[in-house]
Parts: structure tokens; sequence; C-alpha cells
């Protein structure tokens, strides 16, 4: 068989990382499969293939420039050499730096094929050096490659716009997930204290913005809905929403388990999913909670939510005042407010701001849903039927394609 390569700095948490372990699962059948990482010491995600590991040590602050740089100069090197002997069919990488280092070992002996998962006008481009810094490695790697993968279209549109590559070097594939778990009803319905339950899963930080959920259940508490909001996922973030639920006095009703390797359980007894992201390249969250078949409920942010839960619409739809119920799930404005604004004080009884008025909108979405058990079952199926389009195996035959081309 041909071989090919997948060049990730980790498989122990994200969600380009999840994308690489199931890719490799997927295409092991008609291809052999290296995984090329940063290092193979910590590995949580299921994967097909041989482990190749950069040799940069796993304890090291993975986030600082040094040990960027490192990896990057190591893993260059690395994959010039395999490239080299292996002489691979195609080389994917699914990161900012791990496409640097696609492109830099050259493409003599494969395709080199890159994969861009944030949007370009996300706040995960920052305004100054960094933002400088990060479009110019950006267009570097889009000039260079043989085919750029999109994991939403408005991702490719924005780099088609900002002319970093001829138009037919773009493609768009979305990440994939698993196949839908039935879920009996009976089974979601059952919950600690009798609260209906709220879940949203993902790293506790900015761009996730899980605090306005926060804001949110005070104002479902507020009206006299018995709601509990389970976080899974760990941050930065962590005491800073903790001690503002403490402040908001919905301390009670708030479960921060951490990150779970497999969530089962929580999807299985969730009324609803709710996603407060400000940008996203592709969520793989809701996704997977479609698949689950909870209904959810998510910020109108920059790319990902509304091509996942209202296809038929166009980017520029975008939602500002309103609750948009979407053919596959709710859309609400993204929220205003930094969790930096909400405690006015240095203690736990710091006195908080009012919800804002889009958290107000959330909160009625996430109310509506709760409280309406035919809404709730139409967005049930209707999640189902979308996990039914984004299969694994989809997704593999359309990178298979791009390897054989």
């Amino acid at each position: 068989m041909k071989r090919i390569a997948l060049v990730v700095n980790t498989l122990s948490s994200g969600g380009a990382e999840r994308v690489a372990a199931n890719l490799s699962r997927e295409l092991s059948g008609s291809y052999d499969v290296d995984i090329v990482l940063n290092d193979s010491v910590n590995i949580s995600y299921p994967y097909a293939g041989e482990i190749i590991a950069v040799g940069m040590p796993p304890d090291k602050d993975r986030s600082g420039s040094a040990y960027q740089i490192a990896a990057l100069i190591r893993r260059t090197a690395l994959l010039r050499r395999l490239k080299r002997e292996k002489k691979y069919a195609a080389v994917l990488s699914f990161s900012d730096n791990t496409n640097l280092s696609n492109i830099l070992s050259g493409s003599k002996y494969g395709k080199t094929i890159i994969s861009i998962r944030y949007s370009l006008t996300g706040k995960e481009l920052s305004e100054g050096r960094k933002d400088f810094l990060r479009r110019a490695v950006l267009r570097i790697c889009c000039r260079f490659a043989d085919s750029v993968v999109c994991c939403s279209g408005e991702i490719r549109d924005q780099i088609d716009r900002a002319h970093y590559c001829s138009k037919d070097k773009l493609e768009v594939i979305y990440n994939g997930i698993s196949k839908v778990q039935s879920i009996e009803k009976s089974g979601r319905e059952r919950s600690l204290n009798n609260k209906s339950r709220i879940i949203t899963i993902g790293r506790l930080s900015e761009q996730k913005a899980q605090w306005h959920l926060l804001f949110a259940l005070r104002e479902l508490t507020d009206r006299g809905l018995r709601a509990e909001l389970i976080i899974l996922g760990e941050g930065k973030l962590r005491q800073q929403l903790e001690k503002l639920s403490r402040a908001l006095g919905v301390d009670g009703s708030v479960s921060m388990p951490g990150w779970i390797e497999h969530p089962e359980s929580f999807m299985r007894s969730a009324n609803v999913a709710a996603f407060t992201s400000t940008f996203e390249g592709f969520s793989n969250a809701i996704a997977e909670c479609l698949s689950y078949g909870i209904p959810c409920v998510s910020t109108d942010h920059t790319t990902g939510a509304r091509e996942l839960l209202a296809p038929d619409t166009r980017p520029q739809d975008k939602i500002s005042d309103h609750i948009e119920y979407a053919r596959y799930g709710i859309l609400v404005p993204v929220c205003s407010g930094g969790i930096d604004e909400t405690i006015s004080s240095g203690d736990d009884t710091g006195t908080c701001r009012e919800a804002s008025f889009e958290e107000k909108l959330l909160a009625d979405a996430l109310q509506e849903i709760l409280t309406d058990t035919d809404l709730s079952e139409r967005y049930r199926k209707a999640g189902e039927d979308r996990a039914k389009q984004l299969s694994w195996e989809a997704a593999a035959e359309q990178w298979a394609e791009i390897i054989e081309r």
C-alpha cells in the first residue's frame, strides 16, 4: 500500500488532534499511516498507524516560543529525512507549526497537504506582531502547499478573498463525527436533583466564553426554572469561572469535572447543549452533541456554527439582536461582556453586573428547549439527521480523493 504521514503536535487533546487521530483510523485500511508527534508520552485519542516522535521533552511548556521554535526545527529536519526515505504519497499537517514544517521540508518526494482550522477574522488572530507573523506563515504555507484543506466553507472564502493562494488549491472537508448515538428519551430525563441539565464542552478560555452561560443560568434560576450546568473542559479560566459562579449564587447548580476522555454518561443525561464561543474553525463539540441527539443552542460565531446548524444560509446572515430557529439547532447572537467585567469587588460576594441583552436571549433559547417538549424533540431528530451527513467515512473519502489527485 501507499504510505502517508499525518503531522500533528500531540494526540492528547484538541480538535485538530482529534481529527488527525480519527483520520488515521479511517485511512489505515487504504494506506500505511505514520503519525509524527512532538512526543509520544501522552496519547489519549485512539489511533491507527505508527507513531514517530520528534523528540521534544514532554514536560516543557508547549505554548512558549522556545518550545515552538525548537519543535519546528526538529520536526522539519525529521520530515525532510522521512520524506526522502519513505517516499510518502502525501504528508498531511494540521496546525500552523506543523504546516510550516511540512512546507519547509519540501514536496519533492510527495504531496504537501496543509489544513487550516481557524477563521482569519477571529480573535485567534490578534492584533499586532502575533497577527502579522501568523498571517505571514499562513500565506507562505498556502502558497507552496499542493492542497489547502479548510474545515469550513467560510474559512475557504476568507483565504480566497485574502489571495493567499490560487482558488483551485482550496478544498473544504468538514470534521467527521462518529455514528449517531441512539439515546433513549428516558435516559436524557435522568438528572441530578431533578434539574434539567445543560451541557457545554470546550477549553476554559476567552474563545469559548463559558461565563455567559453562568449569567444565563442565573436568569433561568431567577425565572423559577430548575436547571444545572455541566462544563466539560479544562483551562486557564477555571478559577475565574468558579469565583463567578459563587458570586452569581449558582455554584450549587454548576459542575466543572474537567476534561473527560469519554463523556458519554454526561451526553446521555443532557437535555440541551449550549455553546458561547466567539469564534471557531469547525465546532467538533456541536457536531458530537448532534450525533447524540442533543438539541443545540449556539452563538452565531465566526465560522462553524451557522454551517452546522443552518447550512442553507449564508455567513452574512449572521444575527445580532434576535434568536434564529435554524434547521438543525438554535442560533443566538455572540454575547457581549468580558469575564473581567463580571465581578465588581475582589471577593466572591462582589456585586455582579446584570445579564447582558445577548445573555438574556441565550437564557430565552435555553428556556424554550427545556420547557417545550415538541421543540426539543424536533431538534433532537433534526440533529441526528445532520449528524448522519457528517460521518468520518465521508470525510476520509474526501481526504483520499485529494491524496490521489
